[in-house]
């Protein structure tokens, strides 16, 4: 009798050291958001607005693994009030992309410079039960499975002097919210 209360105790401790490990592992990821989207919506001055970072050297670490020869820009949207819109130009020469995380850090959305039919884009993201704002083409949206998270704009420099136009490529993206 007494052995089998102690096993049933080892058991019921194992079961709820995993289960907490478990549930830690799950939360690791949305603290790394939480933080992340803290940071970018501080420099872009409040949610739903882009923010354009300076180009990373050595010593940057506001994007994990930051490379010296791209150009890096950033939004934290948040959902609540409707939906958000991401519009601007993607350049002619060089490689760009455009990645939506959801709050758990999954990555739910990428659209490149080959996937464009024209260079100016427009995507509207709306929730997962949202409906479909009037007058927004179904290609133009993008469903999120969170109500916040953070969208990142890339655009590679091959050369030196594609760098000042490149910036000012990017700087034409932004993110609003649609009744703005």
């Amino acid at each position: 009798m007494k052995y089998s209360f102690w096993i049933a105790t080892g058991v019921v401790a194992i079961l709820g050291a995993l289960i907490g490990y478990q549930y830690e592992l799950r939360q690791i990821p949305i603290q790394e958001m939480e933080e992340a989207e803290a940071g970018i919506a501080s420099r872009a001055k409040g949610l739903n607005a882009m923010v354009h970072a300076p180009r990373p050297s050595a010593a940057s670490r506001t994007v994990v693994r930051p490379s010296p020869d791209q150009l890096y820009s950033a939004c934290v949207y948040d959902l609540k009030a409707g939906p958000v819109v991401f519009e601007g130009t993607a350049p002619d020469d060089s490689y760009w992309s455009l990645s939506f995380f959801a709050h758990n850090s999954d990555n739910f959305f990428v659209v490149n410079d080959s996937e464009l039919e024209e260079k100016a884009f427009r995507f509207v993201l709306i929730g997962q039960g949202d409906k479909m704002p009037d007058g927004v083409p179904e290609s133009q949206i993008v469903r999120s499975p969170s109500q916040t998270g953070i969208v990142l704009q890339r655009i590679f420099i091959a050369t030196e002097d594609q760098a000042g136009p490149l910036d000012e490529t990017r700087r034409s993206t932004n993110c609003h919210p649609m009744s703005a």
